[in-house]
């Protein structure tokens, strides 16, 4: 399921409102609980975790999706057109070997 949908469900509003800048105050529904809500409804969904300095800093949709695409998550097609995760098939496994390895 990609983000969008994730984030429509959790704050039970059209898919359509879901963009990279929405954030708490402008989406009625997103309040400090949905917020926890939709923090575990992604760790499940994309198997990460966040910590709680992360989720402090998780202030829009946006910042969702790009912490989540560190931590190597596809996260579908962000409003105007990109898209998420790792693109060739790259693991998060593998970014962080070369890394060790000095090969970055």
């Amino acid at each position: 399921m990609e983000l969008t949908a994730i984030v429509a469900d959790v704050l039970g509003i059209a898919p359509e409102r879901v963009v990279d800048s929405a954030r708490p105050g402008e989406l009625e529904n997103w309040d400090s609980v949905r917020h926890v809500h939709l923090i575990m409804r992604l760790e499940k969904q994309y198997g990460v975790s966040f910590d709680y300095a992360e989720m402090t800093r998780l202030t829009s949709v946006g910042d969702i999706r790009s912490a989540l695409r560190e931590k190597g998550a596809d996260t579908g097609v962000a409003k105007g057109g990109e898209t998420g995760g790792r693109s060739g098939g790259e693991s998060g496994a593998e970014p962080a070997a070369r890394a060790e390895n000095g090969n970055v």
